[in-house]
This record gives C-alpha cells, structure tokens and sequence, in this order.
C-alpha cells in the first residue's frame, strides 16, 4: 500500500481491507483435423490468465497432433 505515512495510518484507522479477485478465462481451440479444445486460465490478472488459458488449449492440440 502505497502513500505517505499518515495516509496508511488513516486507512488502517477506517479499517481500509484490500480485497483480492481473480479471473477466469476459456478459450475454445480447433485444429485442422477437428480436435477440439476448451481451455481455461484463472489469475488477478486478465491478460495471464488469457495466456494461461490459450497455453493450455495449444498444448493439448499439440500433443493430439503427435497421435
């Protein structure tokens, strides 16, 4: 928590909480051969979790290409 001492002092005497969220992302993959995929990312960030969500989707088709 960022800003000057007595900015921290006043929000921990108006009970200030941080709360946390997180997000969660699917993505729908299909490959040329018609594998398809549903893939999800959870993280706080959107953009992590779209990555985490699209790394997973490419690494299941990946592996079906290799059957």
């Amino acid at each position: 928590m960022g800003g000057t001492t007595e900015q921290q002092a006043r929000h921990q005497q108006l009970g200030y909480m941080r709360s946390d969220a997180s997000v969660e992302t699917t993505i729908t993959m299909m490959d040329k051969k018609n594998n398809r995929v549903v893939a999800t990312g959870t993280s706080p960030d959107i953009i992590v979790a779209s990555v985490n969500a699209f790394v997973e989707g490419y690494n299941v088709l990946w592996s079906r290409q290799k059957e």
